[in-house]
């Protein structure tokens, strides 16, 4: 199969601060709805985020910030904008807004806050039925892989792919990471086929402590 442009995941870049402004770059591709029937978008409630179409739950920090759908489709909008210098991408990104669900986000800090860098979460979900050649996380995050190559920001990436269990899942796992001046920046894209969906996690952070914090909330992710 060739090059599936519509494969592009999120691709985030968050608290790069300037002495005037603290800005949150985020590049990632839109998202309204999967349609079926049977598809929830899953609910948070007192530091616990559930889905029982996926059959997961996790807890998070409430200390940190939840986002709500209107506010993740704020953010799609605004990555959209910085791809205007890359055409074939965004035509990608906006061919898979059909397809993809935003499930979760949270971040440390509240958007605009001073800080260098601000640690995320998010979860997604995509329909990719008629995707044949993927039939495991590391057959879809090839292509995320070659995307990422694709937005010219540069990315190291680890080599090749690692495995983990959460919620009784295999999730196969790429590890990237970039330079945005002087701040060193993890992702790691996390992602397990279930049934005709891909399931896929996006962490984000720039220190251990982070990676901590993020870490806790993976591990409290359980099989309902």
């Amino acid at each position: 199969m060739k090059a599936i442009s519509n494969l592009i995941f999120i691709i985030l870049l968050i608290g790069c601060s300037s002495k005037s402004t603290n800005s949150e770059e985020i590049i990632k591709k839109a998202v309204d709805k999967i349609e079926s029937s049977s598809f929830d978008y899953g609910y948070s409630k007192k530091g616990l985020y559930k889905n029982n179409y996926f059959n997961f739950k996790m807890k998070f920090d409430t200390t940190w910030y939840l986002q709500s759908q209107k506010q993740l489709n704020k953010l799609v909008q605004e990555g959209k904008k910085m791809l205007k210098d890359s055409n074939k991408l965004k035509e990608a990104i906006e061919a898979s807004e059909i397809k993809t669900a935003y499930l979760f986000a949270v971040f440390k800090y509240k958007r605009g806050s001073k800080t260098k860098f601000n640690p995320s979460l998010i979860i997604l979900a995509e329909n990719t039925k008629k995707m044949t050649d993927v039939k495991k996380g590391a057959d879809y995050l090839f292509h995320v892989k070659e995307n990422l190559i694709k937005t010219k920001l540069n990315y190291i990436f680890n080599d090749g792919y690692y495995s983990k269990i959460y919620a009784n899942k295999k999730f196969d796992i790429l590890t990237a990471h970039l330079k945005r001046d002087s701040l060193s920046i993890t992702q790691k894209y996390l992602t397990s086929v279930t049934g005709r969906f891909t399931l896929s996690m996006i962490v984000s952070y720039s220190s251990d402590k982070e990676k901590t914090e993020l870490d806790k909330i993976l591990n409290s992710m359980k099989a309902i």
